[in-house]
């Protein structure tokens, strides 16, 4: 097997393989990554991936784990032509780089023959996605086509990460924690497939129209099932988690006996889930106020819309008993969108408010609470 000083040395006369992002280079069961950081763009000692040899140790451990990442094999550091560049060996992933499954677009054709075989990869590939993407949930993984292979043997096989926060690792009793692995951290399946070219579904026929999205609703269902089977505490929360989802593949899950709970009509026993995921977001916007002491500019405009939309609460508070606009006094559906939102976080920042005032004041805590009262009060003048 080459190592790292060799590798380097032939690099300079071989071809990049990489799909896009870093250099890669390929010398048979090892590859060779070059990350670069310009020199006139260092600051404070910074580094090109800096966080590589550590990422290095904490791999290897998850490799040794069984889970589906290669084995990093050595880092080098050096200074080349103006860059800080960071080298990094490590084992060739077995399989396809799942960004020569995605063509965006394609021509019908491709588009179903990609979908039909993702559709077809076993379900315990799938399960195995899942399972190993929890486990590499705290190594900052980008779900990109391109930062995942698929080998018809051993599955999906993860490359490429950022960071090793030791101190948020996968907690499957943290619903947060479950939702924002789901949603952001763990690859999504149908997202390999190919598009369409731009325009041509108008040109299908019925059938065709039909095909597609029998082989997207099928590979969404085994995905779903998937998540189940791995976290099940999770069908609990489902609903939540498909609010996004149009009604025909809502129809699909129950027609197949996949989700039995009535995923078109809020039901009163939805307002209690709604209610935990709300405190839960509650909880973390207060820790965030208290003892981060983070401004009310950020905690209104980013973080309350942000943890809200893990859970999917500002789209089951549209549809809920708690909205009292109605969209026949709005323009469009989109203005009556935004004044719905705008809505929810309103009243989340009064509850805020009323909830800050209850604990021991500081200056900070003081000045929060005085400008989310500001905010609120102009709110209540616009009216």
């Amino acid at each position: 097997m080459i190592d790292i000083e060799e590798a380097i040395r032939k690099s300079k006369t071989r071809d990049n393989i990489s799909n896009g992002g870093s250099a890669c280079f390929d010398f048979g069961d090892t590859v060779l990554v070059k990350y670069t950081f310009a020199l006139k763009y260092i600051k404070d000692g910074q580094h090109a991936r800096p966080n590589s040899e550590e990422i290095m140790q904490a791999i290897n451990q998850k490799n040794q784990m069984g889970v589906n990442t290669p084995k990093h094999l050595a880092v080098k550091r050096v200074v080349e032509d103006e860059a800080d560049v960071c080298y990094v060996l490590q084992e060739k992933c077995p399989g396809i780089n799942c960004e020569s499954l995605f063509e965006h677009g394609a021509p019908f054709s491709r588009a179903r023959y990609d979908l039909a075989y993702i559709m077809g990869i076993p379900f315990k590939h799938y399960t195995k996605l899942i399972s190993d993407g929890l486990q590499l949930f705290e190594m900052g993984y980008e779900a990109k086509n391109k930062n995942l292979f698929y080998d018809t043997k051993t599955g999906f096989w993860y490359i490429d990460f950022l960071t090793n926060e030791k101190d948020y690792q996968f907690d499957p009793n943290d619903i947060m924690k479950i939702f924002e692995a789901v949603k952001y951290r763990i690859p999504n399946p149908v997202r390999i497939g190919s598009t369409l070219m731009y325009g041509e579904e108008k040109e299908l026929s019925q059938s065709q129209r039909e095909l597609l999205q029998v082989l997207k609703h099928g590979i969404k269902a085994k995905t779903l099932q998937a998540i189940k089977t791995v976290i099940p505490n999770f069908a609990k929360y489902e609903k939540f988690y498909l609010l996004p989802e149009d009604d025909e593949y809502k129809r699909y899950l129950n027609e197949s006996h996949i989700v039995t709970k009535n995923l078109i009509d809020i039901e009163e026993e939805d307002y209690e889930i709604y209610h935990e995921l709300y405190e839960n977001v509650m909880q973390k916007i207060i820790t965030m106020v208290v003892h981060e002491k983070r401004d009310f500019w950020n905690i209104e405009f980013n973080d309350i819309r942000n943890y809200s939309d893990i859970f999917n609460l500002r789209e089951f508070f549209i549809q809920s008993k708690y909205n009292t606009l109605l969209i026949e006094n709005f323009e469009d559906k989109y203005m009556y969108r935004i004044a719905v939102e705008n809505l929810y976080i309103n009243l989340f920042i009064e509850d805020l408010v009323n909830r800050l005032k209850k604990l021991p004041q500081d200056d900070a805590l003081a000045k929060f609470i005085a400008e989310a009262e500001e905010h609120l009060y102009s709110k209540e003048r616009q009216r």
